[in-house]
């Protein structure tokens, strides 16, 4: 696979919540250095001002880098991408917990060819109990640079 250096991140919405004030703030700080996008799934205000682009994830096919899920809805859009990309999945939130127990679809969200990270050592005991597969590294906040290095 090439090396490329465009970054995408796929948020659920950038409205006012804790992740998407995270992202865009990182993203916002990295923006000179990287050509981020922010992809969307479900229209919303952003919670802070951005300079970087942001687009609706059904322009997501033509996207060629690294892309990074922050949900499982986010992950499994990652993973149905064909273009040539490589995907992470920042898991922020145990959402299985809460509701979205379907354990065959939340699997697809864990497909081997995603890399994962947790926000914290107990999300990562969790996480890997639930999907058997290893957490590469734990960030306590959205971090593009920590989780596209390779």
């Amino acid at each position: 696979m090439q090396n490329y250096s465009n970054v995408g991140v796929v948020l659920d919405n950038l409205g006012p919540n804790q992740l998407a004030y995270f992202v865009i703030k990182n993203a916002n700080q990295n923006s000179q250095n990287v050509p981020i996008t922010l992809f969307y799934q479900n229209l919303a205000l952003p919670c802070l001002d951005t300079n970087v682009p942001v687009m609706c994830v059904n322009e997501i096919c033509p996207f060629k880098g690294k892309l990074i899920a922050t949900s499982i809805e986010t992950a499994i859009a990652v993973n149905n991408v064909v273009s040539e990309v490589e995907r992470y999945f920042y898991v922020n939130d145990l959402e299985w917990i809460r509701g979205k127990s379907d354990f065959i679809h939340n699997m697809q969200a864990f497909h081997s060819n995603i890399r994962i990270f947790a926000r914290s050592k107990e999300h990562a005991k969790i996480i890997e109990n639930y999907s058997n597969r290893k957490v590469l590294k734990v960030l306590p906040y959205f971090d593009v640079k920590e989780i596209t290095n390779d």
